[in-house]
This record gives structure tokens, sequence and C-alpha cells, in this order.
């Protein structure tokens, strides 16, 4: 087995720090590593089943092409969980987005591509950010929410349904808010009567200034950012199983 690690900036020895918690795994179980440029792909050739890609969402991508597989992105609010996000999710296009915005001017959304990582959520407004809309194709499809604050933020790494880390990743981790794990559990059980596909995946939950626990997004299990709290062992199987599974080598 070898692991295919991306660089993080072409023509640097440096890697991110998922890349890096990768690397320090492999070292220690000696795992044969091969460095790959930020923006080259492994010839299909090289990449044997039994192989792990570990990089951004791109690069992954590159790389189940290069093997033939064609992958669909889950939902970042799938159906079933609707009821743990507290707040509205609209499907608009660029242009839609930005008629809105310039009609109800006190207003400010928070939107993000339906196309995974096209760029990064954010809110917009009518005097911040509104241009960056006005650039992209007048139909390119938009995920639109009202916009809320979190009081805190937490990353669930999960495993076959069954939690493996809670993750704190918001801005000011030193107090001691907390969500309700009782409301991630429930999130998790419905994903599973909904037959929810992916072996590993990320449950992103916050806690809203109302006191509720919220759904923040859903992120599949292939390529996705490592927080403190979750160990390298634990992380590289996350990543391992769900890329046998794309692959074709892993629980289906």
């Amino acid at each position: 087995m070898k692991v295919f690690l991306q660089r993080l900036n072409q023509g640097s020895a440096k890697l991110s720090k998922e890349e890096a918690a990768v690397y320090q795994h492999c070292l220690i179980h000696n795992i044969a590593i091969v460095r790959v440029e930020l923006n080259d792909t492994p010839l299909p050739s090289s990449i044997h089943n039994a192989d792990l890609v570990v990089g951004n969402v791109h690069f992954v991508h590159r790389c189940l092409s290069a093997l033939g597989i064609t992958h669909e992105s889950i939902d970042y609010y799938p159906e079933c969980l609707r009821p743990f996000l507290h707040r509205e999710i609209r499907s608009l296009s660029a242009m839609e987005l930005v008629n809105l915005i310039q009609s109800s001017k006190k207003s400010d959304v928070f939107a993000k591509p339906k196309e995974l990582k096209l760029f990064t959520g954010k809110v917009f407004s009518f005097n911040s950010n509104i241009d960056e809309l006005l650039n992209l194709p007048p139909d390119t499809p938009l995920l639109v929410s009202p916009v809320k604050k979190f009081l805190c933020e937490y990353r669930i790494y999960i495993i076959n349904h069954q939690i493996v880390a809670s993750c704190r990743y918001d801005d000011n981790p030193d107090d001691d808010l907390a969500i309700d794990m009782g409301v991630v559990s429930s999130a998790i059980d419905e994903l599973q009567r909904n037959s929810f596909d992916p072996v590993a995946y990320c449950l992103d939950f916050g806690l809203l200034s109302n006191g509720k626990t919220a759904l923040v997004e859903v992120t599949d299990g292939y390529a996705l950012g490592r927080y403190r709290g979750i160990n390298d062992s634990d992380y590289f199987k996350l990543l391992k199983l769900r890329w046998d599974q794309l692959v074709g080598t892993g629980t289906p």
C-alpha cells in the first residue's frame, strides 16, 4: 500500500495540517508515501485499489476521474435532516440572489454553491460581496439561507454511523459552550434510517443564540478538514474507509 499526498503549494515541500496528520500516521506504520504537486494528478496505472489519495476536494476528484470513477457530491442539507437546520434553505440562481439582495437592501443572506467548493460559503448583502455574485454565470445554482449567529460550532467525525470524535472549530474555543449531543445522535439515527450512503462523514453542528443545537452542514469523508480533537489514526481510518468505498474495495 502507498498513500498519495498532495503538496500544499506547487513546488513546495510543505503539507497542510490534514496531509501532515496522514504523513505522521504513515511514518509510524511504515506506509509508503508519494508526494504529488498541487496541480498534478497521479497516473491511473500508479493508483492501485489498496492506495489512498489525500488532498483537497479537486485533487481527490481528479484521482477518481483518472480511475474512471464518477462521484456525485452528497447533499449539504439532506432532506431528512431539514428539521435539524432551524432555518430555511432556498435554491436560487446567482442572478435570482442578486435580484433579491437589490430589492431588499437591508437583508443579509448566507449563500454557498450547490457545486462543491466552487467558492466558500459567505454572507452577501447590498454592500458586501455582491460583485462576486455578478461575476458568476447567472444560472449558477446556490443554496441560500438567513444569517444565523452560532455561539459555538463543532465538527462530529463519524464512521459507520458511530461518533469517533467531536471537535470544536469556532473562533472562541476557550468558553464552556457546548452543543446537545443528543440532537447529534438523533441526526445520525435519521441518516441511518434513510440509508445515507457514505461509510465515513462529518456533521457540523452549532449552538444558536436561542439555545437550540442546529445542523450547519454535512461533509463527505473523502476530503475534509481536520480539527484538534481527532487523532491521526482515526483521521486516517476515516479517509481510508471512504476512499475504499468510492473505488469499490470497501463497504458499499
